[in-house]
């Protein structure tokens, strides 16, 4: 009952308050992940990450970010890349792969193209366990059994399947 309770209430639309760091407005989708924002927003040391790929990523370079989430990584990487670079964000849930492309779409960013499945390592349909009260938090797994965790099914493909990927600094 409270599983349930918590994820109608997480899931409502009033959680879709803008919050903007670092000049780029995120849109999340649920209350945990507006938390997460605001987390990433105000508390010292949240953006590590921002200081991590500025130290490992250079103008021009291709970045992957496997399970993008709400895409923090990508908007990151894509500043430092820069529109020599470019940006591969990789969701295969589709409320985080839906915010990653409003990000995208409001800060009218173009080196960061969404795709909106996972990677591993063969081509093929797995189930997703999503966490109830952490929607950033969802594991593959080849299970069907009964979970309390809600199941997704998600196309999962192989990187070095150029077809579906192509990786490079292309914008078209």
């Amino acid at each position: 009952m409270w599983i349930s309770f918590f994820n109608y209430i997480n899931r409502k639309r009033l959680w879709r308050i803008p919050v903007t760091i670092q000049g780029v407005k995120f849109r999340p989708n649920s209350a945990d992940r507006f938390v997460a924002l605001i987390l990433h927003k105000f508390l010292p040391g949240a953006n590590s990450f921002t200081r991590w790929i500025s130290s490992n990523a250079r103008s021009g370079d291709i970045v992957l970010d496997i399970g993008a989430n709400q895409g923090l990584f990508s908007i990151a990487a894509s500043s430092v890349v820069g529109s020599n670079g470019m940006v591969h964000a990789f969701e295969p849930v589709k409320d985080l792969a839906a915010c990653i492309s409003e990000t995208i779409a409001i800060n009218e960013i173009d080196n960061i193209k969404l795709h909106k499945f996972a990677l591993g390592a063969k081509s093929e349909l797995l189930n997703i366990y999503k966490n109830p009260y952490n929607s950033g938090d969802n594991r593959l797994t080849t299970s069907t059994r009964n979970t309390e965790r809600p199941l997704d099914a998600v196309h999962v493909k192989r990187l070095e399947d150029r077809k579906s990927t192509r990786l490079n600094s292309s914008h078209a």
